[in-house]
């Protein structure tokens, strides 16, 4: 544990270098080449993914645990105001600095113990978490079976809102929904706001299909599914007095449950174009399936959890009753390989306050990046044991 505590500085220093370099997607040569240059000083090999924007860096010898850590930053002007901030259009909005510093300080104490180590640990550098997803291209470029990896964890910092510093929440199976995306486009005929029977009203058509899909949430899934569609995008229009002939919508879908992906996709395209229909209008639906379930393992879930409080303490250790409605593309990993994500709450102050993921002004507590360390260290340690 002494070994961790005076990596605290090194891993501040890491991530509020990276913090000043976000990058966004699956291209992220800044930050690759940076997570590189430090794996070489510390005489750490590393091999390559996804034309070098992702790599795997490995301690130790024998059975193979992996963590991992997601690199990729969100396109968002920051407001932090810190004498660190990233400068341009991309901001860490999301904590991947964070997890990337504790990934760098994990390999680091691993490297000072490595003669003493039964397993080897590989941690995995992903990119593209946010958007369009990492993950599955590095599996499908060989990581798992190039490493052999037998068990993985991984985690999420930030602000749990709800929950006080320093708690970990942790729950078995579906912790976090699968994520897809949908578009609407409605064609119709424009017309003169005085005069809307000459056209078709796409406007009101859109607004119809927006309020008519809920239906599919309160009267078509079982109530005690978890579920939500929302919309964040109905774009049409030229003119407060001009009924415009096209109208775009765009929305997400997220459940806990795989097998409601298909009914609701399905179900979208009829609903849509019965409405359409009903009013003279034409509809295209295309519904793109994204990001699956993350569901952690039940009997590593147990390790974890069992772990974990003999660490923190019972209170600290939050077993969720239900998961999450946000998305994370850890799920492809979780798929092949068992394992467990988690949630610590490690929310940073600004300007007197706390701000939420994908925030201009989110922030991270350094201040925990120790404990996250070795709570993360007595995990893959437990689960190399099993």
């Amino acid at each position: 544990m002494e070994r961790i505590n005076k990596l605290e500085e090194q891993m501040i220093n890491w991530r509020r270098q990276l913090h000043e370099i976000p990058e966004i997607g699956l291209h992220l040569p800044r930050t690759s080449g940076y997570i590189k240059s430090e794996l070489e000083k510390l005489n750490i090999p590393y091999k390559d993914y996804i034309s070098g924007n992702a790599l795997v860096a490995w301690v130790g010898k024998g059975k193979t645990v992996a963590l991992r850590v997601d690199m990729d930053a969100l396109p968002i002007m920051e407001e932090t105001g810190l004498d660190f901030s990233s400068r341009g259009i991309a901001m860490h909005a999301c904590g991947h600095d964070g997890h990337m510093a504790v990934g760098l300080g994990v390999l680091t104490y691993y490297k000072s113990i490595e003669d003493e180590m039964d397993f080897r640990l590989a941690v995995i550098f992903q990119p593209g978490e946010e958007h369009p997803g990492g993950a599955l291209p590095m599996i499908k470029e060989g990581v798992i079976e190039d490493f052999e990896i037998e068990a993985i964890l991984g985690l999420h910092m930030g602000n749990l809102m709800s929950e006080e510093p320093g708690t970990v929440c942790i729950k078995s199976g579906s912790i976090m929904a699968a994520s897809d995306l949908f578009s609407i486009s409605i064609k119709g005929s424009g017309a003169h706001g005085a005069l809307p029977n000459l056209g078709t009203d796409t406007i009101l058509i859109g607004s119809l299909i927006v309020s008519q899909l809920q239906y599919l949430i309160s009267r078509e899934l079982d109530p005690r599914e978890p579920a939500v569609i929302s919309f964040g995008k109905f774009h049409g229009g030229t003119g407060f007095n001009i009924i415009p002939g096209d109208v775009e919508l765009e929305g997400t879908f997220r459940s806990l449950k795989e097998e409601s992906r298909k009914q609701v996709a399905r179900r979208i395209k009829e609903l849509s174009q019965s409405i359409a229909a009903s009013y003279g209008a034409r509809v295209k639906v295309d519904y793109d399936f994204r990001y699956p379930v993350v569901s952690n393992d039940s009997d590593l879930t147990e390790v974890f959890i069992s772990t974990s409080r003999d660490f923190l303490g019972k209170d600290r250790v939050k077993i969720l009753e239900s998961g999450t409605m946000a998305g994370d593309d850890m799920s492809y990993f979780l798929q092949k390989i068992p394992g467990v994500y988690f949630f610590i709450s490690t929310p940073g102050e600004v300007d007197g306050n706390f701000y939420p993921h994908h925030h201009p002004k989110f922030n991270l507590d350094e201040s925990y990046f120790v404990e996250t360390v070795k709570l993360l260290c007595l995990n893959l340690e437990a689960f190399a044991r099993r």
